[in-house]
């Protein structure tokens, strides 16, 4: 049986859409209601350089960030939301900088998933992409 979770805002999505919104991005937070069938659903719509994202924005971990039970990690409604979803996978995304490399990688030639996978993994992936895009050192 699935659990039930309020919809909270996490902190950081404010800045992160101000960011956005300032970089040229066309930004629209994705209200939830108390409708089932919105359980789950990412936090932001996002259009850049004519493609379109759907973006979970997450806190940080860390002290003051969130932590495994609160804010930090997909709920088990967005888990199964993300992987019923049959359109491009949400970007997860808990700071400025990743947004940054999100949008740096994204006006690179890159596949929107070797972005992603930038975003996600650490180690030679990241470098990878990095180096593809040309941002090497540049956001470290």
């Amino acid at each position: 049986m699935r659990r039930s979770y309020a919809k909270q805002r996490d902190k950081n999505e404010p800045e992160i859409v101000i960011w956005l919104e300032a970089r040229g991005c066309s930004v629209t937070r994705i209200e939830h209601g108390p409708a089932r069938s919105d359980i789950g659903v990412p936090d932001l719509l996002v259009g850049y350089r004519g493609h379109t994202l759907l973006v979970e924005v997450k806190m940080p971990p860390g002290p003051r960030g969130g932590t495994k039970h609160h804010h930090a990690e997909l709920n088990e409604d967005q888990r199964t939301w993300h992987d019923a979803w049959r359109g491009e996978k949400p970007v997860i995304v808990r700071t400025v900088a990743d947004v940054e490399r999100l949008l740096a990688a994204m006006a690179a030639p890159l596949t929107l998933d070797e972005v992603k996978n930038a975003l996600e993994a650490g180690g030679k992936e990241r470098a990878i992409a990095e180096q593809r895009a040309g941002m090497r050192g540049r956001y470290r």
